[in-house]
């Protein structure tokens, strides 16, 4: 969906720069028409219905042929050696997004925090635009267990796109 100029809404968000862009809805129509090709870095945990929920996204809001996705998960215990692609949630994003087919690509990150990790990735592949997910958590359990999204939200200086928690605004 091209805007006035011809401008896309990631260029937009790279032109504002702006920080954050909450998606609580998914949209038919596909971005990306005439603009040079972006990166999309898509940061899963091990759990497998957020990965599809942000592959969803991904796919429903980006087109394929002007989008390519880095799939990144963190290790932050892996004393058996696993690799990116034995973790069934990375394999059920890249399935999702191959189907839709976008170029995507595997990254795997150990011993650091998740959001140091996000972070990193996304600089190391020159990432445009970070999707994370984001689940509800209490004022108190975010002081007490912290919040991985919080921190890459506010530690990063590229736009994060926000797959919300299946549900979300439905009471």
């Amino acid at each position: 969906m091209n805007f006035v100029g011809g401008m896309n809404t990631i260029d937009i968000l790279l032109r504002l720069k702006t920080r954050v862009f909450s998606l609580f809805f998914i949209t038919d129509h596909s971005i990306g028409c005439g603009m040079t090709r972006k990166r999309v870095l898509v940061a899963v945990s091990e759990e497998e219905e957020r990965a599809g929920i942000q592959a969803e996204l991904v796919s429903d809001f980006f087109d394929p042929e002007n989008v390519e996705v880095v799939v990144h998960h963190n290790f932050t215990d892996n004393p058996e050696g696993a690799t990116v692609g034995q973790v069934a949630a990375v394999r059920r994003a890249e399935e999702r997004l191959d189907e839709e087919g976008f170029d995507v690509s595997l990254c795997e990150t150990s011993g650091k925090s998740s959001s140091t990790a996000i972070l990193d990735a996304a600089a190391d592949r020159d990432a445009d635009l970070i999707c994370i997910f984001a689940r509800r958590r209490s004022p108190t359990g975010k002081v007490l267990f912290g919040s991985v999204a919080q921190d890459v939200i506010l530690s990063s200086s590229r736009p994060i796109l926000i797959a919300p928690q299946a549900g979300f605004g439905n009471g």
